[in-house]
């Protein structure tokens, strides 16, 4: 179930007012719901070349138009299927917004992503194009536009975790000579997955000055109070994030409207911790429910028992399968280990991204995967497990269960059902392959997928091997 979130400002919100014109403070109104979608068929260039919409769009459509004419409900939910062709409404829905002087924009999580839109907005036919931003360039221009529509908003905790503007993260390897020192600070306690009280955070910051000379640490320290301060164990050390304690910090809403698009629901809790948006005004609209799964994908899982049995597994599907492949792995550690695997056998198709590269590195080893025919994509967990479209990718490779590391959220609330975390990851990941209805695709998992065995069939090694011969031939 594709879920998609619409904050809205109220109409009778004064800060919005204040000092601005008639026009800018103007309210958005929509024509009646048949004129409207036929001003977006004008515009569209799918709608030309298929001479419809998808109904799944136009279900989107009438709920959006319902909730943007209907309603003063700051926040509006609605539910769509997945591979509802959402990406091509957000575009209409923008570029549409923009041609009515509703300065607007399009952000994404990752750049990946805004190169997606660029190209869907070319099939847009309008002069009037919104921007397209990343999460970090969002939150430092919010107020230039009056509409905003943010896609994959189920990221947002990890994108705004990532925005230097909201979270600043000093990563200590555990192999760095000072590592034990600041573990000393922390050794008052059985957990490390914490925040920290005022008093541990002033000593371990005095601690991280010493050691690391970095003007953010230094401004850090002299406005401690202004920062909530957790630490986080990682497979390669620490990392301690400082969150602005101001919420108003962590607010996304623009000039006018904010509209959020999700593969999965962000919660009301997550709403308001991370983006400062009320429980109370949240209102849904949800679609019809489908049964789970795509028609064009086959699920399979084969349960196996050891690392050198997921290994043997893979490497049989990857040495018959000669088109791209993406491999999600649970952690950097493990990413290290299959891409060393896997690399002895098939390094002219291997890419590997695992966590903590720099960015532009991550982007450049993604592109060649992209270039690649028959490109191996490994990735974990903090990569590409969620908020990526790999363009008519046919398979996706899940070897363990997904047990991402707790969120600021989770630690602050002393409390993380890993469980609920680790299958929403998992659908995540899952829901990588199949997003073209018309292509045949596969997903397999190397384990018993809890709760999901009613989408997943059970294989063999024989049976798999059949089903990605007949693969090949689709």
């Amino acid at each position: 179930m594709l879920t998609i979130f619409i904050i809205m400002v109220s109409r009778n919100m004064q800060t919005f007012a204040k000092g601005r014109s008639t026009s800018e403070t103007a309210q958005l109104i929509l024509p009646a719901f048949a004129d409207w979608v036929i001003d977006l068929q004008k515009i569209s260039k799918v709608f030309r070349y298929y001479g419809s919409f998808l109904p799944s769009q136009l279900s989107l459509l009438r709920n959006v138009h319902s909730g943007i004419n209907s309603t003063e409900s700051p926040v509006l939910v609605f539910g769509a299927p997945p591979s509802s062709g959402k990406t091509h409404v957000i575009a209409l829905c923008a570029s549409y917004f923009e041609s009515k002087g509703f300065s607007s924009c399009v952000v994404t999580p990752n750049t990946e992503l805004i190169r997606d839109f660029q190209r869907e907005l070319r099939r847009v036919e309008i002069s009037a194009k919104p921007q397209v931003l990343n999460i970090g360039a969002y939150v430092r221009r919010k107020d230039d536009f009056r509409i905003c529509l943010v896609d994959e908003a189920h990221n947002l905790r990890s994108a705004l975790e990532m925005s230097p503007e909201v979270v600043t993260t000093v990563r200590i390897d555990s192999k760095a000579s000072f590592y034990p020192n600041v573990r000393g600070v922390l050794e008052q306690t059985h957990s490390l997955q914490r925040e920290l009280s005022p008093e541990d955070a002033h000593d371990l910051v005095v601690r991280l000055v010493d050691h690391i000379h970095s003007n953010p640490l230094k401004r850090i320290l002299g406005s401690l109070t202004m920062w909530r301060v957790f630490v986080v164990e990682s497979d390669f050390g620490l990392e301690v994030k400082f969150l602005a304690a101001d919420p108003t910090k962590r607010n996304l809403l623009p000039r006018n409207r904010l509209l959020l698009f999700s593969a999965t629901p962000l919660d009301r809790t997550e709403l308001e911790f991370y983006c400062n948006i009320p429980h109370n005004s949240v209102v849904e609209y949800q679609a019809p429910r489908e049964e789970a799964g795509k028609a064009n994908v086959r699920y399979r899982f084969v349960p196996c028992a050891t690392y050198d049995e997921k290994l043997a597994v893979a490497m049989t599907i990857l040495g018959s399968f000669k088109e791209p492949v993406l491999i999600l792995i649970n952690n950097n550690k493990e990413c290290n280990r299959w891409s060393l695997s896997l690399s002895k056998t098939f390094k002219s198709r291997l890419v590997s991204v695992c966590s903590h590269l720099p960015y532009s590195e991550r982007l450049t080893r993604y592109e060649r995967f992209i270039r690649l025919k028959t490109g191996i994509l490994v990735t974990s967990s903090s990569a590409y497990w969620e908020g990526i479209n790999i363009k008519n990718l046919k398979m996706v490779v899940i070897p363990d269960r997904p047990y991402p590391k707790p969120t600021l959220l989770e630690i602050a609330s002393k409390g993380t059902n890993f469980e609920t975390v680790s299958k929403r990851r998992l659908i995540q990941g899952v829901g990588r392959v199949g997003r073209s209805p018309n292509t045949v695709s596969m997903c397999i998992l190397l384990f018993k997928p809890r709760g999901m065995t009613g989408i997943f069939g059970l294989a063999t090694n024989e049976s798999l091997g059949r089903d990605v011969s007949s693969m090949k031939n689709n």
